[in-house]
């Protein structure tokens, strides 16, 4: 199955585990094409949006834990 099939078809965990095999196979020759990097460029960007969003609910959880 080709992993623009397992793409349309999202909902199958079997569909998405062939995509996420694909991508992670395929990385290096993945990233070079212009697609490629455009998809990088906003992974990493939602990457540090979630990782600023964990600092704080874990600065935040500290703050205020009364253990």
């Amino acid at each position: 199955m080709a992993w623009s099939t397992a793409w349309s078809n999202g909902s199958d965990s079997a569909q998405l585990s062939e995509l996420t095999q694909f991508v992670a196979a395929n990385f290096r020759r993945l990233v070079r094409t212009p697609i490629g990097l455009i998809l990088a460029a906003t992974l990493r960007k939602k990457l540090e949006r979630i990782l600023v969003e964990e600092k704080n609910l874990y600065y935040y959880l500290n703050c205020f834990s009364f253990a």
